[in-house]
Protein backbone atom coordinates (compact mmCIF):
# COMPACT_ATOMS: atom_id res chain seq x y z
CA UNK A 1 0.00 0.00 0.00
CA UNK A 2 2.68 2.23 0.77
CA UNK A 3 4.41 1.77 -2.64
CA UNK A 4 1.37 2.12 -4.49
CA UNK A 5 0.73 5.70 -2.53
CA UNK A 6 4.46 6.77 -3.42
CA UNK A 7 3.74 5.75 -7.20
CA UNK A 8 0.94 7.66 -7.59
CA UNK A 9 2.37 10.88 -5.98
CA UNK A 10 5.65 10.72 -8.09
CA UNK A 11 3.45 10.55 -11.18
CA UNK A 12 0.75 13.74 -9.54
CA UNK A 13 4.00 15.28 -9.02
CA UNK A 14 5.13 14.64 -12.57
CA UNK A 15 1.74 15.11 -13.72
CA UNK A 16 1.81 18.89 -12.55
CA UNK A 17 5.29 19.60 -13.44
CA UNK A 18 4.42 18.73 -17.16
CA UNK A 19 1.02 21.16 -16.32
CA UNK A 20 3.38 24.02 -15.44
CA UNK A 21 5.73 22.98 -18.36
CA UNK A 22 3.02 23.74 -20.68
CA UNK A 23 1.60 27.21 -19.05
CA UNK A 24 5.17 28.33 -18.65
CA UNK A 25 5.22 27.89 -22.69
CA UNK A 26 1.83 29.30 -23.07
CA UNK A 27 2.93 32.45 -21.08
CA UNK A 28 6.26 32.92 -22.52
CA UNK A 29 5.06 32.92 -26.28
CA UNK A 30 1.83 34.52 -25.01
CA UNK A 31 2.34 37.41 -27.85
CA UNK A 32 3.43 35.12 -30.53
CA UNK A 33 -0.08 32.68 -29.91
CA UNK A 34 -2.57 35.66 -29.48
CA UNK A 35 -1.24 38.40 -31.02
CA UNK A 36 1.03 37.83 -34.30
CA UNK A 37 0.31 39.79 -37.30
CA UNK A 38 0.81 37.04 -39.97
CA UNK A 39 -1.23 34.75 -38.13
CA UNK A 40 -5.22 34.56 -39.62
CA UNK A 41 -7.73 35.96 -37.07
CA UNK A 42 -11.44 35.20 -37.78
CA UNK A 43 -14.80 36.09 -36.66
CA UNK A 44 -14.75 39.43 -34.63
CA UNK A 45 -11.06 40.65 -34.73
CA UNK A 46 -11.69 42.53 -31.82
CA UNK A 47 -13.30 40.24 -29.74
CA UNK A 48 -13.62 39.94 -26.28
CA UNK A 49 -13.02 36.21 -26.20
CA UNK A 50 -10.08 34.73 -28.00
CA UNK A 51 -9.83 31.29 -28.96
CA UNK A 52 -7.01 29.45 -30.10
CA UNK A 53 -7.31 26.94 -32.77
CA UNK A 54 -4.33 24.57 -33.31
CA UNK A 55 -5.15 22.00 -36.45
CA UNK A 56 -3.71 19.97 -38.92
CA UNK A 57 -6.28 20.27 -42.24
CA UNK A 58 -6.02 16.02 -42.19
CA UNK A 59 -6.89 15.73 -38.70
CA UNK A 60 -10.60 14.05 -38.08
CA UNK A 61 -11.17 15.51 -35.05
CA UNK A 62 -10.18 19.21 -35.92
CA UNK A 63 -12.71 18.22 -39.16
CA UNK A 64 -15.40 17.08 -36.80
CA UNK A 65 -15.28 20.07 -34.54
CA UNK A 66 -15.24 22.46 -37.41
CA UNK A 67 -18.72 22.77 -37.63
CA UNK A 68 -19.38 23.34 -34.22
CA UNK A 69 -17.10 26.23 -34.18
CA UNK A 70 -18.58 27.80 -37.05
CA UNK A 71 -22.08 28.12 -35.31
CA UNK A 72 -20.58 29.29 -32.74
CA UNK A 73 -18.36 32.66 -34.02
CA UNK A 74 -21.68 33.32 -35.97
CA UNK A 75 -24.33 32.75 -32.93
CA UNK A 76 -21.34 34.63 -30.36
CA UNK A 77 -20.59 37.91 -32.94
CA UNK A 78 -17.67 38.65 -29.71
CA UNK A 79 -15.77 35.58 -30.09
CA UNK A 80 -11.96 36.41 -32.20
CA UNK A 81 -10.48 33.08 -33.46
CA UNK A 82 -6.66 33.07 -33.93
CA UNK A 83 -5.98 29.88 -36.49
CA UNK A 84 -2.68 28.43 -35.67
CA UNK A 85 -1.42 25.74 -38.93
CA UNK A 86 -0.19 22.98 -37.30
CA UNK A 87 1.00 20.98 -40.14
CA UNK A 88 2.31 17.61 -38.85
CA UNK A 89 -0.06 14.88 -39.53
CA UNK A 90 1.14 14.25 -43.40
CA UNK A 91 3.58 15.56 -46.10
CA UNK A 92 0.54 17.12 -47.60
CA UNK A 93 -0.78 19.04 -44.09
CA UNK A 94 1.96 21.77 -45.80
CA UNK A 95 0.57 21.57 -48.80
CA UNK A 96 -2.92 22.35 -47.67
CA UNK A 97 -1.46 25.08 -44.67
CA UNK A 98 0.46 26.73 -47.59
CA UNK A 99 -2.74 26.78 -49.64
CA UNK A 100 -4.49 28.66 -46.68
CA UNK A 101 -1.93 30.69 -46.28
CA UNK A 102 -1.89 32.07 -49.56
CA UNK A 103 -5.25 32.83 -49.73
CA UNK A 104 -4.86 34.57 -46.27
CA UNK A 105 -2.29 36.93 -48.56
CA UNK A 106 -6.06 37.59 -51.12
CA UNK A 107 -8.06 38.47 -48.44
CA UNK A 108 -9.99 35.00 -48.53
CA UNK A 109 -8.39 32.69 -45.47
CA UNK A 110 -11.67 32.16 -44.06
CA UNK A 111 -13.33 30.74 -47.31
CA UNK A 112 -9.80 28.40 -47.67
CA UNK A 113 -9.98 27.42 -44.19
CA UNK A 114 -13.20 26.26 -44.12
CA UNK A 115 -13.38 24.38 -47.32
CA UNK A 116 -10.20 22.31 -46.46
CA UNK A 117 -11.84 21.47 -43.34
CA UNK A 118 -14.70 20.75 -45.15
CA UNK A 119 -13.09 18.47 -47.52
CA UNK A 120 -12.90 14.39 -47.26
CA UNK A 121 -9.65 13.28 -48.52
CA UNK A 122 -5.91 14.26 -49.10
CA UNK A 123 -5.52 17.49 -49.81
CA UNK A 124 -2.33 17.56 -52.39
CA UNK A 125 -0.67 20.41 -54.13
CA UNK A 126 -3.30 19.77 -57.38
CA UNK A 127 -6.04 19.76 -55.39
CA UNK A 128 -5.93 22.74 -52.72
CA UNK A 129 -5.55 25.49 -55.46
CA UNK A 130 -9.39 23.88 -56.75
CA UNK A 131 -10.93 24.96 -53.26
CA UNK A 132 -10.77 28.59 -54.96
CA UNK A 133 -12.92 28.18 -57.99
CA UNK A 134 -15.92 28.09 -55.85
CA UNK A 135 -15.30 31.19 -54.02
CA UNK A 136 -17.84 34.61 -54.15
CA UNK A 137 -16.20 36.68 -56.45
CA UNK A 138 -13.42 34.58 -57.89
CA UNK A 139 -9.95 34.42 -56.91
CA UNK A 140 -7.14 35.32 -59.17
CA UNK A 141 -5.08 31.81 -59.51
CA UNK A 142 -2.19 31.84 -57.94
CA UNK A 143 1.67 30.06 -58.78
CA UNK A 144 1.55 27.90 -55.78
CA UNK A 145 5.16 27.77 -55.93
CA UNK A 146 6.02 31.26 -55.15
CA UNK A 147 3.21 31.61 -52.31
CA UNK A 148 3.69 28.11 -50.94
CA UNK A 149 6.34 29.86 -49.35
CA UNK A 150 4.04 30.34 -46.21
CA UNK A 151 5.59 27.46 -44.86
CA UNK A 152 9.40 26.55 -45.37
CA UNK A 153 11.89 25.94 -42.73
CA UNK A 154 12.71 29.18 -41.84
CA UNK A 155 10.11 31.43 -42.11
CA UNK A 156 6.88 29.93 -40.52
CA UNK A 157 4.79 33.02 -39.97
CA UNK A 158 1.15 31.62 -39.40
CA UNK A 159 2.46 27.77 -38.37
CA UNK A 160 2.82 27.49 -34.59
CA UNK A 161 5.87 25.48 -33.02
CA UNK A 162 5.80 25.09 -29.14
CA UNK A 163 9.24 26.23 -28.09
CA UNK A 164 10.28 24.80 -24.59
CA UNK A 165 12.37 22.57 -23.34
CA UNK A 166 12.18 19.41 -21.53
Amino acid sequence: EVLVEAINEIRRRQEQASADQAQKAIVDQHKEIFDDAMTPVGGNPQGDVTIVEFFDYHCGYCKQVQPSMESLIKEDGKIRVVFKELPILAPESRIAAAGALAAQRQGKYTLMHNALMSARGTLTKARVPQFEADFPGGVPPYDFRKHSRAYTPDAKPAVFEMKYSK
